[in-house]
């Protein structure tokens, strides 16, 4: 079986939600599968979710993209796995942006990596939020070390702290600050 055609099959399996990990945690909201790396994927939008009484449209893809690279790298991931009332990415001291806390923590996750998708970034592949580098603790060197790798892998426009700064109550600002 070619690559390529193995790829499409699992991406295929993974997109029906068909999971075989026993490391997988379930709580009422989110799945947290453990891995192996200091590296943690959050995807708090694989779902849609409300944000000040109105429902906001889940990140297309999303869910899709983090089972593929919690299959394909040892990275921790933790994703939403149906509709919530809140918004783990919005509201302050929410139960998924807790468990993330606790799990980092306990864990020794070193990197957090928060996925998103948008429509409303049309002259960028990647956005990188790092809140002006307080979300990596001043650390531009790490942040060239990211758009380099992904200048490798053939992304050509990347943005940083333009639209999604990562700032406020977002996950990345939140564990930066609690962990």
């Amino acid at each position: 079986m070619k690559v390529g055609d193995y790829m499409a099959k699992r991406i295929s399996i993974i997109a029906k939600n068909c999971d075989s990990n026993i490391d997988k945690l379930f709580f009422s909201n989110f799945t947290l599968v453990s891995g192996k790396s200091n590296v943690m994927i959050s995807a708090p939008h694989t779902y849609n979710h409300i944000r000040d009484g109105q429902t906001k449209v889940k990140d297309k893809l999303t869910l899709t993209l983090v089972k593929i690279l919690s299959e394909y790298t040892n990275a921790h991931v933790i994703y939403t796995n149906g509709p919530i009332d809140y918004d783990p990415n919005y509201h302050k001291n929410n139960e998924y942006q807790l468990e993330l806390i606790n799990y980092i923590k306990e864990n020794k996750i070193e990197y957090l990596i928060d996925l998103h998708g948008t429509s409303l970034v049309k002259d960028a592949e990647i956005e990188i939020g790092t809140n002006s580098l307080a979300n990596i603790n001043g650390d531009e060197i790490l942040l060239q070390d990211i758009t380099e790798i992904f200048i490798k892998n053939k992304f050509k426009k990347i943005r940083i702290d333009k639209r999604f700064k990562s700032s406020r109550n977002t996950i990345c600002n939140i564990i930066n600050n609690k962990t």
